[in-house]
């Protein structure tokens, strides 16, 4: 029986006898898994999305309104972002620079 990689599942090691040092190792078994959807997966899972990624169970947001009014800061001094009319009602009227 063939598997990925056009070997013969019998040529296969089994895991415990993988020698994560040695490189052969290491390069077959790369071809074998490198484009299964499930391992992928599973490392993205297992390693990536934990180390990269805070897990929270609540997910604070915010909308540029909100971010801009007074619910954070009792004064501001400006606000950044594409000119627009939906500035935070605290700031007032967009005032547009020249060529804006």
């Amino acid at each position: 029986e063939f598997v990925a990689g056009g070997r013969r599942s019998d040529d296969i090691w089994p895991l415990h006898l993988l020698d994560l040092k040695d490189n052969q190792h290491v390069t077959v078994t790369y071809k074998l898994l490198h484009q299964i959807p499930q391992v992928i997966w599973f490392y993205l899972d297992s390693f990536v999305f934990p180390l990269t990624m805070d897990h929270h169970l609540e997910k604070v947001s915010a909308s540029g309104q909100d971010l801009g009014g007074e619910m954070l800061f009792g004064r501001r001094i400006g606000f950044s972002g594409t000119p627009s009319d939906l500035l935070p009602e605290e700031l007032g009227q967009c005032q547009y620079e020249d060529g804006s």
